[in-house]
C-alpha cells in the first residue's frame, strides 16, 4: 500500500502500475537505484522515502516506457482528490479512458433517506467538471 502525495495521484498511480502492474525493467531498475526497499514493502510513504527530485525522475521514466497492450481506465467520483486527468496524455502510446459521474444515488443514514443528484442536464457542471480535470 502507497500512501500518495494529494498532488501527484495520477503519477503515482501510474509509477505503480510501471512498477507492479506493466514491470517494466527500466522503471524497477531506476527504482531500485533510488531505495530497494521502494518494491518490497508493505506500507509505504512514497514522498518520505523518495526525494522530489526522485518522484520526478521516476514520472517521467514511466511516461517514457512502453505501454502497449494495456488500457487504464479511471473512475473520478464527485468529491474525487485526483486533478490534471489530461496529464495522461503524456505518456507514451497509454490507451485510457476516464469515467465520471453524471447520475448519483446516496444514502444518508442520519435522515434514513436517499439522495438523488442527475447531472445529465447541467451545462454548468460538466464545463467545471471539464475544466477541473484538465487542471484549469
Amino acid at each position: 500500500m502507497w500512501i500518495c502525495d494529494p498532488y501527484t495521484l495520477l503519477e503515482d498511480a501510474m509509477l505503480m502500475i510501471g512498477l507492479f502492474i506493466r514491470k517494466n525493467n527500466e522503471l524497477i531498475k531506476l527504482a531500485e537505484n533510488f531505495n530497494k526497499e521502494l518494491l518490497n514493502t508493505q506500507h509505504l510513504e512514497i514522498f518520505s522515502v523518495l526525494s522530489e527530485k526522485q518522484r520526478m525522475s521516476l514520472y517521467q521514466k514511466s511516461k517514457e516506457i512502453s505501454w502497449t497492450y494495456l488500457k487504464v481506465s479511471i473512475s473520478v467520483f464527485e468529491g474525487s482528490s485526483l486533478r490534471n486527468i489530461s496529464k495522461l496524455k503524456e505518456y507514451n502510446d497509454l490507451e485510457f479512458e476516464v469515467c465520471v459521474s453524471f447520475y448519483l444515488r446516496d444514502y444518508n443514514p442520519f435522515s434514513d433517506t436517499f439522495k438523488i443528484r442527475d447531472k445529465t442536464k447541467d451545462d454548468a457542471f460538466w464545463k467545471r467538471y471539464l475544466d477541473v480535470l484538465k487542471g484549469e
